[in-house]
């Protein structure tokens, strides 16, 4: 009878995985479709039938996250890595995810350890060569950064991501060739030149700054979209990452248009032309050069006064205000309504709204300038407050309600998608979105 019954055991095994793969493709079809919803369903569904199904588990992982159900997602995940085999082609996928949902937390340890676990299954995943560099240049190890995002490039050249770190990291990483190279490419030193000084070397760095707060773009609106020959070079030339480089004379030109431009600034604020000169940043340092040029620290001060922040002090002011005055002050935006938020929550609204702090500044958003390196920042988070000044302080709560929750950031990832959910509060310009541009939405005295 037992021979007799081992045929219809196999039958049952082939219908049930033809159930369970049936089911799969349902989910897959809900998610594709974007009903996240449906497709968590649908996988809860699956892991009934079959509690051990390592790719149903993790689909449902991915199902969450593209929810927002990160607290739930990391379970999930943490879940399928403890029933998925080591040598399966979809365990350095959840390594990596798990990588990604750490490194959000900021626990770099746990974050570096998924990252390890993924290349140690797969030495050619590329979000966990990325990761692990990200985790590698938090803890200040930039040159160990560098290998991994050059690891990156090296499996996908067109990496973006990895390209712009690469390029945020510089001249740190730079060997003395490629610092010699970039030199010359800049103009910075004679094409023959057999050495370069400390003076050439602070030049990058002055150049590479004002590169990264994107100079080029501003020099490039003041020539009308033709910049000059010469004030830039091309790396790359005829490929899809060609990189645009200022060079020494389109730096100094850039640093004039900015002095030029600084001076009609201060001027418009109805500051003696006499004074503008003898204005000193919120550390007592002056804005300007002999030269009538703006200074490192100047450029930074009036880059922030044209977004509406005082960053400056007049010759008859004094340095800023006492620590008691600074209190008074942020208690009476917070008698009106405001909430204080840490520089790292600004730093994650503006990341994931898109906004420039101009932008947030003209919803609202107060600053207490305190010295060039420290300052208080203020949002609007009164009850009856509509989008988009509420907008700011949502995200904040919802940032900081994550990490009392253990959350991670939202992805939607499964089934080989990979995409970040973001508000949409500002466009790609980091102006705000035309949403939200109605009359109706005057800001409140």
């Amino acid at each position: 009878m037992k021979y007799l019954l081992t045929p219809l055991f196999l039958l049952h095994l082939s219908c049930f995985a033809f159930a369970q793969n049936a089911c799969l493709e349902r989910a897959r079809e809900f998610f594709g479709n974007k009903d996240y919803a449906s497709s968590e369903q649908v996988l809860a569904q699956c892991l009934k039938q079959n509690p051990k199904d390592a790719q149903a588990q993790t689909s449902l992982a991915g199902a969450y996250l593209a929810q927002g159900k990160t607290k739930e997602a990391q379970a999930a995940f943490l879940r399928a890595l403890q029933i998925t085999p080591p040598n399966a082609f979809y365990a350095p996928y959840i390594n990596s995810r798990l990588g990604d949902i750490y490194l959000r937390q900021n626990d770099l340890q746990r974050a570096a350890g998924h990252y390890d676990a993924a290349l140690k299954q797969n030495p050619a995943d590329v979000n966990a060569l990325i990761g692990k560099g990200l985790t590698e240049e938090s803890a200040g190890r930039k040159l160990n950064a560098a290998q991994y995002y050059k690891n990156a490039l090296a499996l996908d050249f067109v990496n973006m991501a990895a390209r712009r770190r690469l390029i945020a990291l510089e001249p740190d990483i730079l060997t003395e060739r490629e610092i010699f190279e970039t030199l010359k490419e800049r103009n910075i030193i004679d094409t023959f030149a057999a050495s370069f000084s400390p003076m050439d070397l602070n030049t990058l760095k002055k150049i590479l700054s004002v590169e990264r707060d994107n100079g080029i773009g501003y020099l490039s609106s003041r020539y009308n979209g033709r910049i000059p020959s010469g004030f830039v070079v091309e790396r790359d030339l005829g490929k899809i990452y060609v990189r645009l480089m200022l060079t020494l004379p389109g730096y100094n030109a850039l640093i004039s248009q900015f002095s030029s431009d600084a001076k009609t600034f201060f001027l418009n604020q109805d500051i003696f032309a006499a004074d503008i000169f003898k204005l000193r940043d919120l550390d007592g340092k002056d804005i300007f050069d002999e030269e009538g040029r703006l200074t490192t620290e100047g450029l930074r001060a009036y880059s922030r006064a044209a977004t509406g922040v005082k960053s400056y002090i007049l010759p008859h002011e004094v340095l800023p205000s006492a620590q008691a005055q600074i209190d008074n002050l942020a208690a009476q935006y917070i008698k009106e309504g405001y909430a204080e938020i840490s520089e790292a929550e600004l730093a994650y609204v503006r990341r994931e709204s898109l906004c420039s702090e101009q932008t947030l500044i003209s919803i609202r958003m107060k600053i207490i300038n305190i010295s060039a390196a420290r300052r208080r920042i203020f949002v609007p988070a009164r009850p009856d407050d509509s989008p988009p000044f509420s907008i700011p302080y949502e995200m904040v709560v919802d940032l900081r309600r994550s990490y009392k929750e253990n959350k991670a950031p939202v992805y939607a990832n499964t089934f080989g998608v990979d995409s970040r959910q973001a508000p949409k509060l500002c466009g790609k310009d980091g102006v705000l979105a035309s949403a939200f541009k109605t009359s109706k939405l005057t800001p409140k005295p």
